[in-house]
This record gives C-alpha cells, sequence and structure tokens, in this order.
C-alpha cells in the first residue's frame, strides 16, 4: 500500500499533546534493565500501583489502546493521529528503530515496556505483538464530504453493522479495493477502538470510517453527491456479476441475519443478490463485501 492517505482529506487533528506520564519500575524491572534505556509499568500518574489505567474507546477527546504491529505502524506514520505514548518491548523497538525515531522527532513519548506488562495493560487476549499506543479517536467527517470524484470512486455503506471484529474487516476489504470510506450507523455501529482497528490490519488509517445518525438520509446525500447505490440482498433477482459497476458506485451491505432494513432498501438504485449454493442461506458481513468490492474491480476492468 502507498504511503497516501485517503482522496477525502481524512482528519484535521492537530500535533502532538503535552501530557506528562510518571514513568514507574518495579524492583525486579530495575534490576533486569540498564539504566540509560527508557521503560515503563506502564502506570498513568493518576493510577494506583498494580491496577492498569484504562483509557476510554470511542468519539470525542478520550484515548483508547491501539496495539498491534501494522496498526501501530501505520498509526505512527499518519500525521494527523494524535499519540499520547508508544510502549513497545524491545524486539519490537530494535526490528522498527527508524519508525520510533520519527515518532519521538514528532513529540511522541516512546517508553520500553515487558511483554507482561503489555499483557497486563491490554488483557491476555489482546494480540499486541510487542506494542501499544495510547491515541486519540480520529474525528468523524460529514457524509458530504463524501464526493464521487471519477467512476473508480467507491465507498461501502454498512446496515446496522455492531460487531468491531466484523466491521475492521470490511474496513480492511476496503482498502484492498480501493474503497475510500465505510459509512454506517451512529448509534448500532462499534466505536473506534482497539479490537475494530487491530482487525483492520493497519488499514484503519487509510480508510474514513463514517458514523451518521441516519442511514436513510446519508444515502441520500451520497447520491446526490454522485455516487450510483447498489444494495446486497438475497431476496434480489439481479445477480452481483450483472451490476452495472461502470460508474462511481456505494455498495449497501446489511448485517447478517437482518439483511437491509426497509428504508435502505428504498432508497438504492439497484438490489442485487450473490449467488451461493441453497446449502449456505448467508455470508457474514465481511465476506460479502470482500465479494461485491472484488465483482466492482472486476466490473470497472471490464
Amino acid at each position: 500500500m502507498s504511503g497516501a492517505y485517503p482522496i477525502v482529506a481524512r482528519r484535521t487533528g492537530a500535533g502532538q499533546t503535552s501530557k506528562h506520564w510518571r514513568i514507574t519500575l518495579s524492583q525486579s524491572n530495575k534490576r533486569r534493565h540498564t539504566s540509560h534505556r527508557p521503560q515503563s509499568s506502564l502506570e498513568h500518574r493518576s493510577q494506583p500501583r498494580g491496577r492498569r489505567p484504562r483509557p476510554k474507546s470511542g468519539a470525542g477527546g478520550d484515548t483508547y489502546w491501539l496495539y498491534g504491529k501494522h496498526p501501530s505502524i501505520a498509526a505512527l506514520k499518519n500525521p494527523v493521529r494524535r499519540i499520547e505514548r508508544a510502549c513497545v518491548t524491545d524486539i519490537f523497538a530494535e526490528a522498527n528503530q527508524e519508525v520510533l525515531e520519527q515518532a519521538e522527532r514528532n513529540g511522541i513519548n516512546v517508553v520500553r515496556s515487558a511483554p507482561p506488562e503489555l499483557d497486563r495493560l491490554l488483557g491476555r487476549d489482546a494480540v499486541h505483538q510487542g506494542v501499544a499506543l495510547a491515541v486519540h479517536p480520529l474525528e468523524n467527517l460529514d457524509v458530504a464530504e463524501l464526493r464521487a470524484l471519477d467512476d473508480s470512486s467507491t465507498v461501502v455503506v454498512l446496515d446496522q453493522a455492531n460487531d468491531p471484529r466484523n466491521v475492521g474487516a470490511v474496513i480492511r476489504a476496503a482498502a484492498a479495493f480501493g474503497a475510500s470510506a465505510v459509512v454506517t450507523t451512529e448509534r448500532a455501529a462499534p466505536d473506534e477502538s482497539g479490537l475494530l482497528v487491530k482487525a483492520a490490519a493497519g488499514t484503519f488509517e487509510y480508510v474514513t470510517y463514517l458514523k451518521c445518525p441516519n442511514l436513510a438520509r446519508a444515502i441520500d446525500t451520497l447520491k446526490s453527491n454522485g455516487f450510483w447505490t447498489c444494495g446486497l440482498s438475497g431476496e434480489a433477482k439481479t445477480e452481483l456479476h450483472d451490476a452495472p459497476f461502470d460508474r462511481p458506485t456505494a455498495l449497501i451491505i446489511g448485517s447478517e441475519g437482518n439483511g437491509l432494513r426497509r428504508l435502505t432498501i428504498e432508497r438504492c438504485d439497484s438490489i442485487v443478490r450473490i449467488p451461493m449454493t441453497q446449502q449456505v442461506e448467508s455470508l457474514n458481513l465481511a465476506s460479502a463485501a470482500s465479494i461485491a468490492l472484488y465483482e466492482r474491480c472486476r466490473g470497472m476492468a471490464k
């Protein structure tokens, strides 16, 4: 993937914050590490020893823990991502020295941490790969800012998606097939979080994730901005490969089980289905999105 960020100006966040973090060391860590190397037990000033800080997740100015190799490197390279600090193991630091040196030049506080410390910080189920960042969520755009620039312009619209892993996987597929944004509902959809960004596998910084209060109105806005709207439904008569994907397209996909709501279907210019065997009733959100995005790219090439 190139280093370019989305066609639509993604975020307008500015600079790094100057909040000070107190670095504390257990006695065992003091004996184990040399004195010249920065380290941390990841305790915030306001946190008593033995309790891990729990940054909030979601919109607004709250921070959350972003983790994993690819998501963290992408975030560190994103000039508009506001990062409070980067906690890294020795192994991660040695393998990504150039990225971390640039992060420090950008004013990000980089501290060394042992793997068990990251486990305590994030929970044992988090696959952190030796790195965790305390970050601010990226700013939400207005759907009116998404405009069709040419026939290849593509966005994905999710109706009632609520699983952060599934949404993250959709964002990853969107990046793979050239979609610039994933639009979803404000109430039901997951906020930006470590779990969602990890599922996107380093692509979250490249694809706009946009939550809107009214999906039907958002689809109307996309149509006004030049997008042809194509919904996926198992009840449709037209098959996906017959859709006219030679124009700016908004692919609209419902949740597994419930599918598209009535008002959403009414806003679609066309409804198509993914042809499947009778043994399978439906696909999960990410699988359906990947197939639809691939077919969209194939249709453009015809």
